[in-house]
């Protein structure tokens, strides 16, 4: 379930990786639209700066010959003026308009210090007085030698005029004056304004215009920006007083695309060409560029998202087959406990449980058919349970041969008994197991989380112990976890740890054997005894053997345990003396667990060795339980023991799976007939029909007949009559230790009841 794990963790993560992108597009798309924008900018002034470097050359050239006309007329007006400067006496008409002749200059004025015309080239000229607001008025007020040129209009003529003033050493002050109409003439072929207008009108401009150095407009096209100052150009010129610049603004009310050239004359900015066309097709061309631009950054963020996409699912799908069990799909412990601390943590209105399940044969398919075999069974188990997944429900793959389902939010207590009720019939069909159908149980463990946090451990330890309150019951079950269990289990693994001891030679756990005598009808004799394991500690005190076999069984130390009684009760009937032995025999208990190992046949042969008896000497006695699973292996493993001359004994007979019919099959060589039948058979009829039977039908099949729990002598009679061959019971004897037992043999090895 990753999709309640990964998909949830790693989205903020993948959110977080989104939103980068997205920023980082955001980002990519402003610098690319304003890099863009800049770019059909840079193109256009490219292109308009072309066009007007075509003209500025012109321009150029009417500033320059303007400065040389102007340079020519200050030179003619300078050297009018000290030409006559060097007249020591008063200049009369005649001289001054003869002067202006050969200088070809209009006029010539002599003034006095109070602005009073002396002398004339023009005699209406004589006697005329400056006004005050003359630029002469300023001049002869000041100190300076020379002052041109202006451009005046004359107040007397009304003709306008290139004007220089000039203070001569006698003190005369002479005004000097050339047509500025004759100048226009001449400059007529380097007209700014008309080279602006012709500029305008082939290129389509919306104004074209020329300004000084210092940003003033001094000719455009159109003529109503002459005079102005225009603070772009200054700026311009402030930024960069050689680059040409340009860009998109606003004047006079129009936004206008703008293109400034710098018009160089030795290396220094003498002017500048200003163009101005409508911003519009530039705009245009810019959104158009926005649009491409945008719709080509849409597609690569559209590309990007979805690689990304792609590849956080692969991640994620990677993460998640990492997360899973290989063998069955689910998700494993790992997982498990990565995850739900969290999920356990959360709101506490919302119920939480856990199940643990488990199936107890599967141990027994791993050592019989092997661990592929397990494997398989729990594959099965396996995507059964995913079927079970939902939001509310999530199965793991815990151990080896156990699940785990977390439940959340499920109601009450009957839904999670609906639910264990459903598992149990799904997962309890039969499966394949090489060429037969195998019912398996199903065992499943419960805790629920009380209303106080509890952590995974508490909660998986609490699971465990439901789940091992069903160790040892014969079919499939759920048990909710209780107090109780908790008690129960400690008193189990406080008998598992004594075991343990005694395994480990510990000398505080008392494990010892005691042996039972086995009575001959027909000999008349004790023919034998069986060996019963005993256990006491310090801690427990005596422990019932059903108590610690059984858990033995279930820890899987009957293993060693039963190795060490088939060695412990041989070795005591090979130290009696031969004659103490003679035609003894030694019953010993196993459990399937020992039956099914290869190496178990050769411990018994060692054992037998080491105690110096022949096969013939020892009896193993198998339950009928062991014959639940695997008939075939066991029948045939207990064969293969029969063929060492080892006697076999089905104990328990008559309380489960043998059946009459099936004792032909069997590879056994004595019947023990269940005490639960000898009790009863003075007080139930059928009893003694199916007693009598039992022994009849033993006998037909060649099987030598066993009665366990002969207590009376009635009981006694009965089966005497009924040609019972041996009995056991506390009517001969009850267990011994050894001492007792080999005193028994020594005072009367008959025995007599």
């Amino acid at each position: 379930m990753e999709a309640y794990r990964t998909k949830r963790d790693a989205l903020p993560d993948f959110r977080i990786r989104l939103f980068l992108i997205t920023l980082g597009f955001f980002m990519a798309s402003v610098f690319f639209v304003h890099q863009a924008e800049k770019l059909v900018i840079q193109q256009a002034v490219r292109q308009y700066a072309g066009i007007a470097q075509q003209y500025s050359h012109s321009l150029r050239k009417s500033g320059e010959a303007r400065e040389a006309l102007e340079s020519l007329l200050k030179e003619r007006m300078h050297s009018v003026a000290w030409s006559l400067g060097d007249t020591p006496e008063a200049l009369s008409a005649g001289e001054l308009d003869e002067t202006a002749k050969n200088w070809d200059i209009y006029l010539i004025d002599v003034f006095s210090d109070e602005g009073l015309s002396l002398a004339s080239n023009n005699s209406r000229r004589v006697g005329w007085n400056v006004p005050a607001e003359h630029p002469l008025k300023a001049f002869l007020a000041g100190e300076e030698d020379q002052q041109l040129p202006n451009i005046l209009r004359d107040d007397l003529s009304g003709m306008r005029m290139q004007v220089g003033f000039f203070r001569l050493p006698q003190g005369r002050v002479i005004q000097v004056g050339i047509l500025a109409d004759t100048m226009e003439e001449f400059l007529e072929g380097f007209d700014l304004r008309q080279i602006l207008q012709e500029m305008r009108t082939e290129e389509g401009l919306a104004v074209a215009v020329y300004a000084a150095s210092d940003g003033k407009v001094t000719n455009s096209a159109p003529v109503l920006l002459e005079g102005r100052n225009l603070p772009v150009i200054n700026r311009f010129i402030a930024e960069d007083p050689l680059a040409v610049q340009g860009g998109i603004g606003n004047s006079f009310g129009t936004k206008l695309f703008q293109v400034f050239i710098p018009v160089i004359a030795e290396g220094q900015r003498v002017g500048t060409l200003g163009v101005g066309l409508s911003a519009d097709p530039i705009l245009h061309k810019v959104t158009q560029v926005r649009v491409a631009g945008g719709l080509g950054l849409f597609l690569l963020f559209g590309l990007t998202l979805y690689f990304s996409q792609r590849i956080h699912r692969q991640r994620r799908h990677k993460q998640d087959q990492i997360s899973r069990d290989p063998g069955t799909g689910l998700y494993h412990s790992q997982t498990l406990r990565k995850v739900l601390p969290r999920k356990l943590q959360g709101s506490k209105e919302k119920p939480k449980a856990l199940l643990l399940l488990t199936s107890p044969q599967v141990k027994m398919v791993n050592m019989i058919l092997g661990y592929d075999a397990g494997e398989a069974v729990l594959r099965d188990m396996g995507q059964k349970l995913a079927l079970r997944q939902s939001a509310t429900l999530i199965p793991y793959r815990f151990t080896s041969d156990s699940f785990v389902l977390y439940a959340e939010n499920y109601g009450d207590r009957t839904a999670l008994e609906e639910e264990a009720h459903y598992l149990i019939g799904e997962l309890s069909q039969p499966y394949r197991l090489k060429n037969s159908l195998k019912s398996l149980d199903l065992h499943i463990g419960i805790a629920e989380q009380g209303p106080e946090e509890q952590s995974l451990e508490t909660l998986l330890q609490e699971a465990a112990v439901a789940l091992h309150s069903l160790s040892g019951t014969d079919s499939s079950g759920f048990a909710f976890y209780g107090r109780e269990m908790a008690i129960k289990l400690q008193r189990m693994a406080d008998v598992e740890g004594a075991l343990q001891g005694a395994l480990a030679g510990n000398p505080e756990m008392d494990f010892h054997l005691v042996y039972q005598p086995l009575y001959s009808l027909k000999e008349d004799r004790i023919m034998g005894f069986e060996a019963l394991a005993r256990l006491r500690s310090p801690m427990l005190g005596t422990v019932p053997p059903e108590e610690f076999i059984q858990l033995a069984e279930k820890t899987q130390l009957i293993v060693p345990l039963g190795l060490k009684v088939l060695r412990e009760a041989l070795a005591f009937l090979g130290g009696l003396t031969p004659d103490e032995r003679k035609g003894l025999i030694m019953a010993v208990n196993i459990s399937v667990l020992q039956l099914i190992r290869e190496e178990f046949p050769q411990q018994v042969v060692t054992a037998l060795a080491q105690a110096g008896l022949s096969p013939n000497q020892l009896e193993l006695e198998i339950t009928e339980s062991v014959l639940y699973e695997n008939y075939d292996l066991v029948n045939r493993n207990l064969g293969s023991l029969r063929k060492l001359g080892i006697r076999i004994s089905l104990d328990d007979f008559g309380t489960g799976y043998s059946s009459l019919h099936r004792l032909k099959e069997l590879q056994v060589d004595t019947l023990k007939i269940d005490r639960s039948f000898i009790g009863v058979i003075h007080d139930e009829f059928e009893t003694r029909i199916i007693t009598k039977d039992i022994i009849a039908m033993a006998h037909q099949l060649g099987l030598t007949v066993v009665a366990e729990g002969v207590e009376e002598p009635r009981q006694m009679e009965y089966l005497r009559m009924n040609r019972c061959d041996i009995l056991q019971g506390y009517l001969f004897s009850g267990p011994l230790k050894e001492k007792e037992a080999k005193a028994l043999l020594q005072a009367n090895p008959k025995c007599v009841g």
